[in-house]
């Protein structure tokens, strides 16, 4: 019986050893399976990552929209409001019929005095004709006219303060924080030149009543239209 069973064990080592053999052979790939598995995780957490920045897209995209539909919503209503709005003109003299008296506004920054502009220099600008002393301050007056042209269409901003308006003098002026401002009399210049910190707020008041019975001109056009 010894015998017997030696004879038999050469078969059974065999027999595992090809076990262990076939088993050895089938964990090869393993590592490569496990390759694959993390490939494949790694590309749907990317399908997920990528679907997620859409989404979030898709999100911004959206509100950028309703944010534009509802500043176009604002602008609409504000330009409605301005289709009837009428602003008051410059003063324009009775014997010229120029703005300010056919003085170039532009001579007041550039050349630090008043001078009367000349016939062969001339431009339009709400409801009103303005003369240029040269073509050079023509030119500069078109580009910026609201940031050259005199405060309250020309009148004098103290009297405006005491609730009066009255066409400011062209010979009669001063530039405060960049504006030009014309005065009827040396005492209104002084008395604003000193006190226009605490006087402009009841200018503004006081101007935003006493203008409407001035001359006017359309604010959203460029023709000089009546006032209705």
């Amino acid at each position: 019986m010894a015998l017997s069973r030696s004879a038999h064990r050469p078969a059974q080592l065999r027999a595992i050893s090809l076990l262990i053999a076939g088993l050895i052979m089938a964990l090869l790939p393993l590592p490569q399976l496990m390759a694959q598995q993390a490939e494949t995780e790694k590309s749907d957490d990317k399908k997920t990552e990528d679907k997620s920045i859409l989404e979030k897209t898709k999100d911004a995209l959206k509100a950028e929209r309703d944010n534009i539909r509802e500043q176009r919503t604002r602008l609409d209503e504000r330009l409605k409001k301005l289709e009837n709005l009428y602003l008051p003109k410059h003063w324009t003299d009775p014997a010229n019929g120029f703005a300010i008296g056919g003085f170039d506004p532009i001579a007041y920054y550039e050349q630090g005095k008043p001078s009367l502009g000349k016939t062969e220099y001339q431009g339009s600008w709400h409801g009103t004709s303005w003369r240029f002393e040269t073509d050079g301050n023509r030119r500069i007056f078109a580009k910026s006219p609201s940031i050259y042209a005199p405060k309250y269409a020309g009148h004098d901003p103290y009297a405006l303060s005491q609730g009066i308006i009255a066409e400011g003098a062209p010979i009669i002026w001063s530039i405060i924080n960049g504006q030009l401002f014309l005065f009827q009399n040396t005492v209104n210049k002084y008395l604003w030149s000193e006190n226009y910190k605490k006087l402009t707020s009841k200018t503004r008041e006081n101007w935003a009543n006493l203008s409407v019975d001035l001359p006017s001109y359309k604010a959203l056009s460029s023709k000089s239209d009546p006032k209705p």
